[in-house]
């Protein structure tokens, strides 16, 4: 199991920094609070117009809020995530909208069927 600062620091950084173009499609901030041995909380900035980087730290309203057990924060990363996750409370989402959630499991290759989450709309 990776640690969880090179996780966000460097491998979702990377990626922000590589697929910079797709970053606006997710369109908000996404704060991951990661919770274990190796807790944290780090925001990634995926806004239209945003810095498109990571950083350890939240954000009062997230657009995507993700909890995530430290020991299955790499599966998530990979993209391997099962509907027995949520069940067993090792991963948990709260997104504003269905398309948010979309586009950020699109951007990290997610298989969205797999996600067995529910969303919130925010109230506008």
């Amino acid at each position: 199991m990776a640690r969880a600062d090179v996780i966000f620091e460097a491998f979702l950084q990377n990626a922000l920094t590589a697929r910079k173009s797709f970053v606006g499609d997710v369109d908000g901030l996404v704060m991951f609070t990661v919770i274990g041995e190796d807790s944290g909380i780090w925001t990634a900035d995926m806004r239209k117009g945003g810095t498109a980087r990571v950083y350890r730290g939240k954000v009062e309203t997230p657009d995507i809020h993700i909890i995530v057990k430290d020991t299955y924060l790499d599966n998530l990363l990979k993209g391997e995530v099962s509907e027995e996750a949520v069940r067993d409370n090792e991963l948990g989402i709260v997104a504003k909208s269905r398309k948010q959630l979309d586009n950020l499991a699109a951007f990290l290759k997610v298989e969205q069927s797999m996600l067995g989450v529910r969303t919130s709309q925010a109230a506008h």
